[in-house]
């Protein structure tokens, strides 16, 4: 089975899924078949988000770590023989589910002294052949620092890069896609602060992006990421994020955040640079356990490694989030930014933050721009859901259903501004 038969394998997999859960819905109303039908939704869930995953890997151009891990889940998919063992045993429980209406009566009576067994049986495999599967959506899904590593490091590498940041700003990152339409932000590529953010003039490297709260600032940066990756992203330009949370405000710490940012930058260089190797070194002298770096001495190596890069992207999102000491550290380092670095930090407005970065090229998350993505994202809730009908009945009311949908656009985002 070649790679692109993988991903039609996934497709089909996940359309014959789909069909199964539709069957139960149509055909019966038996209690007994609520486990199977549990487990049908969930295993079409599972086989979506590798679909998903699969698509991104066949859209991406770049080589990078985390497209070798995905090539080496298709291997394994391949090898294993998985979707077509998946797909054997959907197809057998759609025929479960069809038998009872296709007997005749006396084999039916037959048949239903021995159905509570076979859905029991049916119901397991299935809850088994789709834990074997989320096993590698797992490992698709692993951070590039964790697994999947091109070539091998020394001893001395791998515990220098796990001494210098144990977080994990990937799986935000992928966390955010899997709810985010993927055209959510897509007017950026429109706005004039951007652009320049984006281009090549040194005046124009540190970019505010402001908005009231709830207004999509973090959804917004996850798009920004992705968007530098798939058109900058390089072994000369690297890509680098974090992700501020109010909840997690004890470790993320001035000196955390930029341990997980220098992290992203080293970790596809071979061998890693002999500053960070230096700074793990003075670490380890005299002691049993190993003193986490110091901000100071982190960025220090952060700034010496960013000059070997054409340029660094550096995306830090909800600054705002991050306890106000710690951040008040960060903001102070801004202006020893060389050029070659560009910066974008999305925050509310926090008094601090706006004494600090107003003098900076500023993006405010404008009505506008919120309204196109409600818009979208309400246009794939009619796609999915029944709220078409919804609309329907409200434009008898209002007029059309476009005017129905206009209405329920400006009465979301008003009801979202502020919040």
């Amino acid at each position: 089975m070649d790679p692109l038969s993988v991903t039609g394998s996934i497709v089909a997999l996940y359309e014959l899924t789909r069909r199964s859960v539709e069957t139960w819905k149509t055909l019966t109303r038996d209690g007994e078949y609520d486990e199977l039908a549990l487990q049908l939704i969930r295993l079409v869930d599972v086989v979506e988000s590798i679909k998903q995953i699969l698509d991104s890997l066949e859209n991406n151009d770049g080589f990078h770590v985390e497209r070798y891990g995905r090539q080496m889940v298709k291997r394994l998919l391949q090898s294993q023989d998985i979707v077509s063992n998946i797909a054997t045993t959907v197809k057998e429980t759609g025929s479960l589910l069809e038998d009872q209406y296709r007997r005749p009566k006396l084999s039916r009576r037959l048949w239903n002294s021995s159905k509570s067994i076979r859905i029991r049986e049916a119901s397991s495999l299935i809850a088994a052949q789709r834990s074997l599967l989320e096993t590698y959506l797992n490992l698709a899904r692993l951070t590039s620092h964790q697994t999947f590593s091109l070539r091998a490091r020394t001893l001395d590498e791998l515990t220098a890069l796990d001494w210098l940041s144990s977080s994990d700003p990937e799986a935000t990152q992928l966390d955010l896609q899997d709810h985010r339409l993927k055209s959510s932000g897509a007017w950026l590529h429109d706005d004039d602060q951007y652009r320049r953010w984006l281009g090549p003039s040194p005046s124009d490297n540190i970019l505010w992006l402001t908005g009231f709260p709830g207004s999509g600032k973090t959804y917004l940066a996850s798009f920004i990421v992705d968007d530098l990756k798939q058109a900058h992203g390089s072994s000369r330009t690297p890509v680098t994020y974090f992700y501020c949370d109010y909840r997690q405000v004890e470790i993320h710490s001035a000196a955390y955040i930029l341990s997980s940012l220098l992290k992203q930058l080293v970790f596809s260089m071979y061998p890693l640079p002999q500053p960070l190797l230096d700074l793990f070194s003075s670490y380890q002298r005299g002691t049993d356990s190993i003193a986490k770096p110091r901000l100071a001495d982190v960025w220090r190596v952060f700034l010496i490694v960013a000059q070997t890069f054409d340029r660094v992207f550096i995306v830090v999102d909800a600054l705002d989030e991050c306890d106000s000491h710690h951040r008040a550290k960060l903001l102070g380092l801004i202006p020893e930014i060389t050029s070659s670095v560009r910066l974008l930090i999305t925050s509310r407005y926090e008094a601090d933050i706006v004494r600090k970065l107003r003098s900076y090229p500023q993006l405010a998350l404008s009505t506008i721009n919120a309204k196109k993505d409600i818009e979208d994202l309400l246009a794939e809730l009619i796609k999915r859901t029944q709220l078409f009908a919804l609309l329907d009945s409200s434009s008898k009311k209002q007029g059309t259903p476009e005017q129905a949908k206009k209405d329920l656009v400006n009465e979301i985002y008003r009801k979202s501004e502020g919040s």
